[in-house]
């Protein structure tokens, strides 16, 4: 695959408390399970592997631009 292809894609919606994590990209899928996350679904394209499918909590999906941190989806719900 090339670099373009391969992508990493993150979807939320505002019902939902789980994220979606899409990977194309090995390097992101390691990441994700170094951080002890686990895929839900692997995808296989003619026996190798090619994409990996992981959930996590919304409040997790941080951006940090410059310095600052954006949660994207809402606070941390305290038990």
């Amino acid at each position: 695959m090339t670099g373009w292809e391969l992508e990493t894609i993150i979807n939320f919606n505002e019902a939902e408390a789980q994220a979606e994590v899409y990977t194309a990209s090995r390097r992101v899928a390691e990441l994700l399970y170094k951080r002890g996350i686990k895929p839900f679904k692997v995808v296989r394209t003619n026996g190798k592997t090619t994409g990996w499918f992981f959930s996590l909590p919304k409040h997790a999906v941080l951006l940090k631009p410059e310095n600052r941190t954006i949660r994207l989806g809402g606070r941390k719900v305290r038990e």
